[in-house]
C-alpha cells in the first residue's frame, strides 16, 4: 500500500464498470496463471478486444523502476496527448505534477510487482480536461523476477464537472484470494486541501 493512503473501498466495483479496462486486467489474469505476473512474451495483441487497442500502452521500467519509456501508445493515448510519445522517456514527455503523479505509479508498480489503478483529471488542452481512468499491470521479460514491462489501459471521458482527486489503487499481495486471485481494493489520493 501505498504510505498515507487507506483504501475503504473495492477496486473491483470501479474496474467492472469499466469494460475496456476490465478486458485487459481478465487477460492479464489468464496469462499470469500461477506466477505474481506474466511475462511479456505472453501477451499477444491479437488476442484482445480490438476496441481496446487505442487505448493500450506498453512502457519498459528502466534503472531499478525509477526511469520509463514508451515502448507503445495507442492512438486514441496519441490523439489525447496530442502527439505521438512512442520511443521517448516519460521525463521528456510530461512535467510537472503530472509527471510526478504518473511517476509514481510507475514506482508503485515496480515495487508491489501488482496491477495498480488509478483516475484522475487529464488536461486535455489549456482549457479542458478529462476524466482518464488508467489500469498498470506488471510484466517480466525472459522469465525474470523483475518488473521489467507495463501493459496498461487509459480511457478518457468528460467529467461531470465535480471537483475530482487523483486516485491511486495498488493492489497489494496481502489481497490475494484462495484461488491466487487479486481481491482489488481502491484508496482515494491524498486531498490539497490536507
Amino acid at each position: 500500500m501505498v504510505a498515507g493512503l487507506e483504501y475503504p473501498f473495492v477496486a473491483s466495483q470501479r474496474i467492472a464498470g469499466q469494460p475496456l479496462i476490465a478486458a485487459l486486467l481478465d487477460y492479464w489474469e489468464a496469462k499470469r496463471g500461477d506466477r505474481p505476473m506474466p511475462d511479456r512474451r505472453d501477451i499477444d495483441p491479437a488476442e484482445l478486444p480490438p476496441k481496446l487497442l487505442p487505448h493500450l500502452l506498453l512502457g519498459e521500467t528502466l534503472d531499478g523502476g525509477t526511469r520509463w519509456r514508451y515502448r507503445l501508445v495507442g492512438t486514441e493515448i496519441v490523439r489525447r496527448l496530442g502527439f505521438d510519445p512512442t520511443g521517448r522517456y516519460i521525463d521528456d514527455v510530461l512535467g510537472g505534477s503530472y509527471l510526478a503523479y504518473v511517476e509514481r505509479l510507475n514506482a508503485e508498480i515496480y515495487r508491489m510487482r501488482c496491477p495498480v489503478y488509478s483516475e484522475s483529471l487529464f488536461r486535455w488542452d489549456e482549457r479542458r480536461h478529462l476524466f482518464t481512468r488508467r489500469l498498470w499491470l506488471p510484466l517480466t521479460r525472459n522469465g525474470a523476477d523483475d518488473v521489467a514491462i507495463v501493459l496498461a489501459a487509459q480511457t478518457f471521458e468528460a467529467p461531470n464537472g465535480e471537483p475530482c482527486e487523483p486516485l491511486v489503487l495498488p493492489l497489494d499481495r496481502a489481497h490475494i484470494d484462495e484461488t491466487g486471485r487479486a481481491r482489488l481494493i481502491y484508496g482515494t489520493g491524498p486531498r490539497r486541501d490536507a
